[in-house]
């Protein structure tokens, strides 16, 4: 089934780039559209499955533990694959970075007292619809700077369909076996949310970053990460909020929510020579094992 996974990923970045280069989109703004939500399908099946069946605390711990996968697990993955400096040609710092600051802000001021109701969920959906429209404004830009005005490409579109179910299936099997290992070691719903289920539905992005990594696509990789990151909070949290209100145990507003915040400075500070380099994605790497060392009470 892992195979199965890394096969589906290389396949929906082949898609995807074809795809963009049809519609005249860039590498960056593929992965911040395309690969972003298809690759966070995962987490907004499983925490809408959660709200629906009375188990919403599951949300919160599932969208900012993948997050933390997403940038520490993720883009240190992809950097210590290339084994050479990966450079940005975006400007992230330009509208997507403090749009995901933003949003992790309404995050931890909306948790603060223990549930996020349907008039915040509100204030999710809006970030997104604004997310959104920052992206329509970065497509016309592009545009305008390379002159194509672009033509679909349906065989692509089949294929990132297809694979993205591929990788949709192959990741929430893994899930379910993971919860269940958990289960069986008798770990709280919350700590399987932040951890277990957080590694499980973000393996697409991690494979499709790492693919795309490899593959030298690194604005790819890079709008993956941050479009899928901002896609968790305000499309998953606010999608799952029409569901019923969101529980958020205690645990997760203590310790998660702060690693939360310090992985989203982490990617920035990082960023902020336009490159990332193999020893900093091994120290990122090193932060997520800690991580989940202390979520787990292991020392």
């Amino acid at each position: 089934m892992l195979g199965l996974l890394i096969k589906s990923a290389d396949w929906f970045t082949d898609s995807a780039e074809k795809l963009g280069e049809k519609l005249n989109v860039s590498q960056f703004l593929i992965g911040v559209v395309i690969v972003a939500i298809g690759t966070s399908l995962p987490e907004l099946a499983t925490s809408v499955a959660s709200v629906i069946d009375k188990q919403s605390e599951i949300v919160v711990g599932n969208v900012l533990g993948s997050n933390i996968v997403n940038i520490l697990l993720g883009l240190g993955i992809a950097a210590m694959i290339a084994k050479e400096a990966i450079y940005m040609k975006k400007n992230i710092f330009s509208g997507d970075y403090p749009i995901l600051i933003a949003a992790t802000a309404l995050v931890f001021f909306t948790i603060m007292d223990g549930k996020i109701t349907f008039l915040e969920t509100i204030l999710f959906l809006t970030g997104l619809l604004i997310y959104y429209q920052h992206i329509k404004h970065l497509h016309k830009a592009h545009r305008s700077e390379n002159e194509g005005k672009g033509v679909f490409d349906w065989g692509a579109i089949t294929k990132i369909i297809f694979s993205g179910v591929i990788l949709f299936l192959s990741a929430k099997f893994l899930v379910t076996a993971t919860v269940q290992i958990s289960e069986l070691l008798d770990i709280g719903t919350s700590i399987i949310a932040a951890s277990a289920i957080a590694l499980g539905t973000s393996l697409p992005e991690i494979m499709v970053a790492t693919v795309s990594a490899r593959k030298g696509r690194y604005d790819l990789a890079m709008g993956n990460i941050i479009g899928s990151s901002v896609f968790n909070i305000f499309g998953v949290i606010g999608i799952s909020g029409l569901f019923g209100a969101i529980l958020v145990p205690a645990g997760m507003i203590s310790f998660v929510m702060p690693f939360a915040v310090v992985a989203v400075i982490i990617y920035g500070v990082v960023l902020l020579d336009d490159k990332i380099i193999p020893s900093e994605g091994s120290i990122m790497v090193l932060l997520y094992v800690l991580f989940i060392v202390k979520l787990l009470g292991i020392v």
